[in-house]
């Protein structure tokens, strides 16, 4: 099965497909050496704890 990829839309307006580990990278992004990095089995609860959804937020999803 093919992996799925996200419509994101950034405060600016602009939107960009992000593929499942391109969203897991961002959750992952910038942390410390004590963090315990977020997967692609657990990343909806990163994203809806650590993603400012100001700057960034899921608009759509689709299959390539």
């Amino acid at each position: 099965m093919t992996e799925p990829h996200y419509v994101v839309k950034f405060a600016d307006g602009q939107k960009a497909v992000w593929s499942l580990t391109q969203m897991v990278a961002e959750i992952n992004r910038d942390r410390s050496d004590d963090w315990e990095p977020y997967t692609k089995d657990d990343w909806t609860e990163g994203w809806t704890h650590f993603i400012n959804h100001d700057e960034v937020r899921i608009v759509g999803f689709h299959l390539r």
